[in-house]
């Protein structure tokens, strides 16, 4: 019995009373900036695991742009450097010398 009302003291100890206490402005402001900060942060936190997977899958899909256009472009210098092969030499040897005066 002794263990019991020790046990109920200690309780009714724990439980908190009316308090007429005073929280500065200063106390107020830290508490809201905090909670703004968490706020923030959880949704940063979001914001980057939502958009790091779609910005992986744009990069790649102009990265295969790029490639593409890149293979491209190297045919089109390889047919040009073809063309320019078949070019008769009588006309470029035309063109590179000139005449002696």
């Amino acid at each position: 019995m002794r263990s019991a009302i020790q046990m109920l003291t200690c309780v009714f100890c724990m439980i908190p009373s009316l308090a007429d206490a005073y929280i500065g402005p200063g106390a107020g402001i830290t508490a809201i900036g905090s909670f703004l900060a968490l706020l923030g942060g959880i949704v940063l936190a979001l914001v980057g695991f939502v958009w790091y997977p779609l910005k992986r899958r744009f990069s790649k899909k102009r990265r295969r742009e790029i490639e593409e256009e890149e293979e491209e472009e190297e045919e089109k210098t390889e047919d040009l450097i073809a063309e320019t092969a078949e070019i008769p030499e009588e006309t470029t040897d035309r063109h590179r010398s000139a005449p002696d005066q």
